[in-house]
């Protein structure tokens, strides 16, 4: 059964919102459909894991981003964070993992479950950044410039909703564009009268991320989503309009990494314990941004976007 996140909080800032002809973040008042249940194991039949190596990063040294996520999300010390280049068989490039020492996922399910995503959408992330879920509060995700950072044990289904979203405010649809903010999107919602379940209603951004989902099965289970959703119809004009602009982003073994966000600077995070008291600096480098990315790789630009969501329940 899929269960959608409920959030305590959600922001979003994007200067491209501003201008877009439909409030992405506007409730989507249509009925929500029953979501079939099997989604978790589905998406773990048809979407291989593909093998990667681990190299750990000095213990001083964590990306600037992730210690800006940790510093803009009031978690973890980021000096707490242990960095790793996860380097998947499919790209020449690593993503960089930055997993906080008290978060319940573990470094080996994250970068298995994010593996599973195939490569031609993987490479729109920048890194994963893994916090523990907040007191009260069950698994949750959030984008912030590219990055994914997790909270608690996400399961799979939340890792493509996610790449869902950054797929949609990254430019990375056939023919460009936000689709989540477009009177295309709100019109197929329209035609279909419906929406794909309770969480996708609360929202045309988060319909996108669920329906990404969707689409993604859509194209891999034989005979598509309708072989488990009987009212699939109720979807048609969505997921026509997502496959079409997703192409083969979200396609096992036929993407290519061509492409990756930048990592940015890096940060000394060593711990200065001169004195009585334990003082910890977090001290940026003048480092270049990293934009060695490997032959034959073009640069993603970052879009400067952010979205800060704590969850009290699992999407699974």
């Amino acid at each position: 059964m899929l269960r959608p996140h409920h959030f305590a909080t959600l922001t979003l800032s994007l200067l491209a919102l501003r201008a877009s002809a439909v409030d992405p973040y506007a409730p989507v008042n249509k009925p929500a459909l029953t979501p079939p249940g099997g989604v978790p194991e589905l998406l773990e039949a048809h979407f291989p894991l593909t093998p990667a190596t681990f190299t750990k990063w000095d213990p001083n040294k964590v990306p600037q981003h992730c210690v800006d996520i940790a510093r803009l999300e009031k978690q973890k010390e980021p000096w707490n964070f242990e960095v790793y280049d996860v380097k998947y068989e499919d790209c020449a490039t690593p993503w960089v993992f930055c997993h906080h020492k008290t978060s319940q996922i573990t470094l080996n399910d994250a970068a298995s479950r994010f593996g599973r995503i195939p490569v031609g959408a993987r490479q729109f992330v920048r890194h994963l950044v893994a916090f523990a879920t907040p007191t009260g509060y069950g698994a949750g995700a959030a984008l912030r410039d590219n990055s994914i950072f997790i909270l608690g044990d996400l399961p799979l289904f939340s890792f493509f909703h996610e790449v869902g979203h950054i797929l949609d405010l990254s430019n990375a649809y056939i023919g460009g564009g936000q689709l989540s903010s477009s009177e295309e999107w709100k019109n197929a919602i329209d035609r279909d009268g419906y929406v794909s379940d309770k969480y996708a209603a609360t929202s045309f951004h988060e319909s996108i991320g669920q329906d990404t989902v969707i689409a993604a099965l859509d194209g891999v289970i034989p005979g598509g989503y309708s072989s488990i959703q009987p009212e699939w119809q109720k979807l048609e004009n969505q997921l026509r309009l997502l496959r079409a602009k997703l192409g083969n982003l979200l396609a096992p073994g036929q993407g290519s990494c061509d492409r990756k966000v930048p990592s940015g600077p890096n940060a000394d995070v060593s711990i200065n314990k001169a004195g009585a008291k334990l003082r910890r600096a977090v001290r940026a480098r003048a480092e270049k941004p990293d934009t060695s990315l490997g032959e034959g790789l073009n640069v993603i630009p970052s879009i400067e976007f952010e979205t800060e969501m704590f969850g009290t329940g699992n999407k699974q």
